[in-house]
This record gives structure tokens, C-alpha cells and sequence, in this order.
């Protein structure tokens, strides 16, 4: 594991590589878990197998990315969560605020919130002020536009 990271990467960055690793591994183990009762269908290779390979390979391609220093690779991080996070906020007060008795609130299961606190602690880890630094002072920035 010593040959991906760059040297100079603080801890936080190193651990934060790492956070997006796990959050990839987990997202993948929860979309494998709601294969199981999905009817058998042609969604069912998208659902099931494309978007878990999918996922699970952009997710290793982001943590090797910014474990190496690659600012691109950390910018797209930074944009991916921030529209994340907007998604998800829309969609609580969307459900908040409708009354359409065919919109219900989604049950969490403990691996949705395993995947929450991985996502909170990796994002406190990337963009904690020794990883910014980091990224703009010897990271990859400057050479992205």
C-alpha cells in the first residue's frame, strides 16, 4: 500500500482515501443486498450487476486518485458529494412536504447509516485544512485547467 500514496499526503488525506474506498465497498454490499428480493427482469443486470460494478470501480478510481494527489480526481470527489448532498436534501424535504399518500419515507437499515457516518467522517477527513493545503499547495491543481 506504500507505492499509492504520495509521500507528502498528510494522514488525513491517507485515511480519507480510504473512507472512499470503504464508502464504495459498502454502497456496493447494500446494492448486492437489494438484489435478493428484486424480480428477475432485464433491470436486473443494471440494477444488480452494471451499477455495483460501477460503482465500486469509480469509487476505487476516486480513493487511488486522491491517495496519489491528483487534484482532478479530488475536485470530482468534492462535486460528486456536493451533488450528493443536494440530491438527498431535496429528496428529504420533497418527502417532507408531499402529501401524496404514494410517496412513503424510506426504511434505513443499519447499512445506510454505516454508509451516512463512513460518508460524514470521509468528508470531514478531505476537506479538513491539512488536506486542502495539501492538494493546493503539492497536489496536482494548478496543472487541472
Amino acid at each position: 500500500m506504500a507505492g499509492v500514496y504520495r509521500r507528502d499526503a498528510p494522514i488525513t488525506v491517507r485515511f480519507g482515501a480510504i473512507g472512499v474506498l470503504l464508502f464504495a465497498a459498502t454502497d456496493a454490499v447494500n446494492h448486492i443486498r437489494w438484489l435478493h428480493p428484486m424480480p428477475a427482469d432485464a433491470s436486473l443486470l443494471w440494477a444488480g450487476v452494471a451499477r455495483t460494478v460501477f460503482s465500486l470501480s469509480l469509487g476505487a478510481l476516486l480513493a487511488w486518485g486522491i491517495a496519489s494527489m491528483h487534484g482532478l480526481f479530488y475536485f470530482l470527489w468534492f462535486a460528486l458529494t456536493i451533488l450528493m448532498s443536494g440530491v438527498e436534501l431535496g429528496l428529504a424535504l420533497w418527502r417532507l412536504v408531499s402529501t401524496s399518500p404514494t410517496i412513503s419515507s424510506i426504511k434505513s437499515g443499519g447499512a445506510l447509516l454505516v454508509m451516512g457516518l463512513v460518508w460524514l467522517v470521509t468528508s470531514a477527513l478531505l476537506l479538513a485544512p491539512a488536506s486542502v493545503r495539501a492538494f493546493w499547495s503539492r497536489g496536482q491543481f494548478r496543472d487541472v485547467g
